[in-house]
């Protein structure tokens, strides 16, 4: 009994596309550029890997132990050779949690947030604004000028340029403070979007269990989503808006475990370079 294998001219052209870009693939990765960058990011990676599993490591699986309730196993054997209590008084707990409450009352306090966007008090013009001032002296320097009948003073002429000059600031000043709030409610709702809560509440038990806690942002996920969509006659005519499932691209928040993160011995910041 033999098997017929059926394709339709879509499946025959869509595994030559990818048989294509396969091939394509695979000579772009034998390029010296990139064989170099790939065995240099190995060698960064596992020189980071060897520094945090030569004691950093350790230490966070001590810092997770305490804060669990639990001896360690070094510790455990030597309670056990002296027959001693394996009762663990978990104050660490006790005390990680209080700290977690005074750091949550203090930056996400109920019904508002520790942070806001305020405009620059000086906003500064944009050329097209100074372009609009230089023209508009310009007539009123000529208006100014006919008005006196030849040349006009020059007192009165810096006086009406700073006029205009402050009008423009004041307009700006307002388009900047109206500007700052709408951005300041745009990064809210982007919070609230990306799980900033949940990320930051795991934050701050990382932070108050281990020595160091990592927050990620923005990290770009795209995922099914609600959103509006319009319904079309056979004409294609809008006819009314229904909500649909899409995918859509959306920054999120993440929390990045102390055990992932592995930077090399003298990086200090995650913009530096050589932090996994």
């Amino acid at each position: 009994m033999s098997i017929l294998m059926v394709k339709t001219p879509d499946d025959v052209t869509r595994e030559e596309a990818e048989r294509e870009r396969q091939e394509a693939l695979s000579r772009t990765q034998f390029k010296p550029l990139i064989s170099g960058l790939a065995s240099h990011v190995q060698a960064r990676w596992g020189e980071a890997r060897r520094l945090k599993e030569m004691g950093v490591a350790t230490r966070l699986e001590d810092c997770a132990r305490r804060r669990a309730g639990e001896y360690s196993p070094s510790k455990l054997a030597q309670i056990k050779e002296f027959g001693g209590s394996s009762i663990f008084m978990n104050l660490t707990n006790v005390k990680c949690r209080a700290i977690e409450s005074w750091l949550q009352d203090i930056l996400c306090p109920a019904g508002d947030k520790p942070w806001g966007f305020v405009a620059s008090p000086r906003a500064d013009i944009p050329p097209h604004i100074t372009a609009a001032i230089q023209q508009e002296m310009a007539i009123q320097a000529k208006q100014m000028t006919q008005q006196f009948q030849g040349v006009a003073p020059m007192s009165a002429v810096l006086e009406r340029a700073r006029h205009i000059e402050e009008a423009a600031l004041r307009m700006v000043q307002k388009e900047a403070n109206e500007r700052a709030r709408g951005m300041e409610k745009t990064v809210e709702d982007q919070l609230v979007d990306g799980g900033w809560s949940r990320a930051f509440f795991d934050f701050l038990y990382d932070i108050t269990t281990y020595p160091s806690a990592v927050l990620k942002a923005p990290v770009m996920h795209a995922k099914r989503a609600m959103v509006w969509g319009q319904e079309q006659d056979e004409s294609g005519n809008a006819v009314s808006w229904t909500p649909v499932v899409e995918r859509v691209v959306r920054p999120e928040v993440e929390r990045c475990s102390p055990f992932d993160d592995f930077p090399r011995g003298w990086c200090d910041s995650p913009g530096r370079r050589g932090y996994f």
